[in-house]
């Protein structure tokens, strides 16, 4: 449930999972879990299109919806900017403008990686007039993948994976660091599939790939580019718009805008060998199905079947411990669930009606 006039843009968590920001219609939230906890609210003026925390929540960056009276199209080139606040000091560090749109945002050890259509620009924190531009394949979706780098670690690789075209790659990895690439051939191109969903695990030897085939996600060795075998999301083509890898690299989550949500065991190396030639396509070990706030159904190792849910129902998950996953949906609910492999139904723990829940600011920093 959306309080009166307010509409959730984007949902992302912190790198380390213990902070959720909402970036919404009438500004921004920060929250915490367990119990659920709203920790800062902030009203923007035109809200926030896409928000990302950095530094375990004290720096927030975000970009502004466009004003609609800011500028005559025909005109002016279209203005998106990019704000970095830093809440623990109450000062506004940077505020960027891009010309063209921005798709996405993430964040990478001091490192801001913007998503446009045709390139990724890498935006040092202490260095933001001079971004690193790669350049990629048409992006319609906005696909990104990162590894996870520890903040005080300074021999670590940054690889950011992103979409390619059919002359160079399907998909390439590089290493901002000293500019490595990987390059991957799956054969999305001569399909004509199109990359809507990438992510890397946290040491960057692992790439899951999902396209608009809608069926089934992809996992590679980034070293050898071999593709190590395809996960069965359901028979019939979904679009799937989030990738996560959980608990050390051991599990993927996978959502799609149709409300399903897909936990998925990877493989041991013995595993994989074991594996018959043309037989590596795995089933979800469960699935999350969201159809509305008070009704959630769950299957485990059952293939999902046919939904007729809008779709529209952008959802980011989590593993907070074992058997116990929490799910966000744009349509402002929190949902924390556990489950047993042994049992096909989930035990809903907590809904949470996080936007109306907490009417109030806990605290304000207006523009």
């Amino acid at each position: 449930m959306e309080t009166a006039g307010e509409k959730v843009n984007s949902l992302r968590f912190s790198r380390d999972y213990l902070y959720l920001a909402v970036g919404t219609s009438l500004g921004y939230r920060l929250y915490t879990f367990q119990p659920t906890t709203l920790v800062l609210k902030v009203a923007v003026t035109n809200g926030v299109k896409l928000i990302i925390p950095c530094s375990n929540g004290n720096i927030i960056s975000y970009i502004e919806n466009s004003s609609n009276t800011e500028c005559e199209p025909e005109k002016e080139a279209r203005k998106e900017y990019l704000v970095i606040y830093n809440h623990l000091k109450n000062t506004q560090v940077a505020k960027l403008r891009f010309s063209k749109e921005v798709l996405d945002i993430r964040y990478m050890k001091s490192t801001l990686i913007i998503v446009q259509s045709y390139s990724v620009k890498i935006v040092k924190m202490d260095d933001y007039k001079n971004p690193t531009i790669i350049k990629t394949a048409e992006n319609l979706y906005g696909a990104i993948g990162i590894t996870f780098c520890a903040e005080t670690k300074t021999d670590e690789s940054q690889l950011i994976a992103c979409p390619g075209s059919e002359s160079d790659a399907d998909v390439f990895v590089i290493d901002i660091k000293d500019d490595t690439r990987y390059c991957f051939f799956p054969g999305y191109a001569t399909y004509q599939y199109v990359v809507t969903a990438l992510e890397l695990n946290s040491q960057g030897t692992l790439l899951a790939s999902a396209t608009t085939e809608g069926k089934n996600i992809d996992i590679f060795d980034v070293q050898d580019r071999s593709k190590l075998y395809s996960f069965s999301r359901g028979m019939f083509p979904k679009h799937i718009d989030y990738l996560s890898f959980q608990q050390n690299d051991q599990e993927l989550i996978v959502s799609s805008l149709d409300g399903a949500v897909h936990l998925f065991y990877l493989l041991t190396d013995q595993e994989i060998k074991e594996q018959q030639e043309g037989n590596t396509f795995f089933k979800a070990a469960f699935d999350f199905a969201f159809s509305k706030p008070s009704e959630v159904k769950f299957k485990i190792n059952r293939e999902q079947t046919e939904v007729n849910f809008e779709d529209n129902k952008k959802c980011i998950s989590c593993k907070l411990e074992k058997n116990l996953i929490m799910t966000v949906s744009n349509s402002g609910y929190l949902y924390l669930g556990s489950y047993k492999e042994e049992n096909e139904e989930a035990i809903i723990e907590e809904a949470v009606d996080y936007l109306s829940k907490y009417p109030k600011h806990t605290q304000s920093y207006l523009d």
